[in-house]
């Protein structure tokens, strides 16, 4: 039996276009990067250059609240994260 991305992902994600930032490095970097999908669990990003995106770091959304990322997947364009504690 084969898992769906959606089925191992635990909670569809919302579709949404808006910009955020990725803080990182003890909060001295920091990195633009657009939401393109996000759930209670994860998002999807598109960051500036997915390249330099660190493993781990903490995504400020437009609200201002801080959410801690874990990279699970990553393309040249894209990554998807988990929210952590």
């Amino acid at each position: 039996m084969t898992n769906t991305v959606s089925e191992r992902r635990g909670a569809s994600r919302a579709k949404t276009l808006k910009t955020a930032t990725i803080v990182y490095d003890k909060d001295r970097c920091t990195m633009t990067c657009m939401i393109l999908e996000i759930s209670p669990a994860g998002a999807k990003l598109r960051p500036q250059d997915a390249v330099w995106v660190p493993e781990s770091f903490d995504l400020r959304l437009p609200d201002g609240t801080r959410r801690h990322c874990d990279v699970v997947r990553k393309s040249r364009t894209d990554i998807a994260v988990r929210f952590s504690a």
